[in-house]
């Protein structure tokens, strides 16, 4: 659990139950995306079986792939922020050291 924290500590997600949310959100959006594209997808395109089952698992993958592409956006979002704002602290820093 503490591997599967870290990602979420990154993310600024700080919460205890957070993991366990991401993985039932995992499996939920996994799960339902195969779901709705088995019933959906019919009634939009006619393909063959194969297609067919190849357009379910992808669906799957998709919505297993989803939150950790979520996760991986926020921690480069945060990332970004923290490189931006880090010569303002150091600036602020020298001036109030300076300040005595």
């Amino acid at each position: 659990m503490k591997v599967a924290a870290a990602p979420m500590i990154q993310a600024g997600i700080f919460d205890a139950r957070a993991v366990g949310y991401f993985f039932v959100a995992r499996t939920a959006l996994a799960v339902g995306l195969a779901v709705a594209t088995f019933f959906l997808l019919p009634m939009v395109w006619t393909l063959s079986g194969s297609m067919f089952w190849l357009s379910v698992i992808v669906g799957g993958i998709v919505g297993y792939v989803g939150p950790s592409m979520y996760l991986d956006r926020r921690i480069s979002t945060r990332r970004n922020e923290h490189r931006t704002g880090f010569p303002d602290f150091m600036d602020l820093l020298v001036v109030c050291a300076d300040s005595d």
